[in-house]
C-alpha cells in the first residue's frame, strides 16, 4: 500500500507536459496565466529547473553576492554584462 502523505512522482512525458502546459499559461496570459498555473504544474516546473541545474535560493537565505552565486552555480565566465 502506498503512502497516501508521500510526494508524488512524475512520469517523464508527465513532467515535461505539466510544465510545458504551466509555461503556456504563463507566456501566452502573462499575470493572468500565473495565477492559472496549477501546483503540480508548478512542482514539474521546478523539477524541470533542478534537472537543468538551476540552484535554488531557499527561504530565509539571501546569498551576499548575486551575480557570484549564479556565476559559481552556473561556471559564467565573467563577461561584465550581468545585469
Amino acid at each position: 500500500m502506498t503512502d497516501p502523505l508521500a510526494p508524488r512522482r512524475f512520469e517523464r512525458l508527465e513532467l515535461l507536459t505539466l510544465a510545458a502546459r504551466g509555461l503556456g499559461k504563463i507566456e501566452f496570459q502573462g499575470g493572468r496565466g500565473a495565477t492559472l498555473v496549477t501546483a503540480d504544474e508548478i512542482e514539474a516546473m521546478a523539477c524541470i529547473l533542478t534537472l537543468l541545474g538551476f540552484p535554488p535560493i531557499r527561504p530565509g537565505h539571501e546569498p551576499a553576492d548575486l551575480a557570484a552565486y549564479f556565476r559559481e552555480a552556473f561556471a559564467i565566465r565573467e563577461t561584465g554584462n550581468e545585469q
